[in-house]
């Protein structure tokens, strides 16, 4: 019994790494293409430059999107025996 309660703990503490070795990951990659979108602004404008630009901000709000998405799972995991009740 008491093993099976060690590996549901273990698991749940690498899905929770994962997670925020996931969150680290968007956060690296939004600054890269957050200094490449800025970048293009510097260029002379033209079509493929605007499209680049409209196509950066789109993916950066993907990219937003799914670091909420992760920083709401970590929070339902780590958080989730404070919404059971209080114990002191």
């Amino acid at each position: 019994m008491m093993g099976m309660e060690e590996e549901k703990l273990k698991i749940l503490e690498l899905r929770v790494k994962d997670l925020i070795s996931s969150k680290q990951l968007i956060i690296s990659i939004l600054i890269v293409l957050v200094g490449g979108i800025s970048g293009l602004f510097f260029i002379e404008n033209s079509l493929p430059r605007n499209f680049l630009i409209c196509f950066g901000i789109f993916y950066a709000l993907i990219l937003i999107k799914d670091f909420n998405n992760t920083n709401s799972e970590i929070r339902k995991y780590l958080y989730k025996n404070k919404k059971g009740g209080k114990n002191g």
